[in-house]
């Protein structure tokens, strides 16, 4: 189902609404299946590359970072850009 979702999400370019009764799955399990494959596929890029850019990019992508669901995209962006400068300061381990 998986790969099933992301085709269908971003290659077809449905809504959670048209992917949910195509797989058999809820909109929210679409949606849990979104996220989670995309920060799935991200997470390795960062440990590789370290950057976290690439999840400041899936954040733009996905619209969403983990539970920050109340949070508006602007803010998660400005939180991941602090991070990051803490991170190339050493303020962070």
């Amino acid at each position: 189902m998986h790969r099933e979702v992301l085709v269908l999400r971003y290659w077809e370019g449905l809504s959670y609404r048209e992917v949910a009764p195509i797989t058999g799955c809820s909109v929210g399990t679409v949606g849990g299946a979104t996220i989670g494959n995309v920060l799935a596929l991200t997470m390795p890029l960062i440990a590789v590359t370290g950057v976290l850019s690439v999840l400041i990019a899936t954040v733009s992508t996905v619209g969403v970072f983990l539970r920050l669901r109340t949070a508006s995209l602007a803010e998660i962006q400005v939180r991941l850009a602090a991070l990051e400068q803490m991170l190339l300061e050493g303020e962070v381990r």
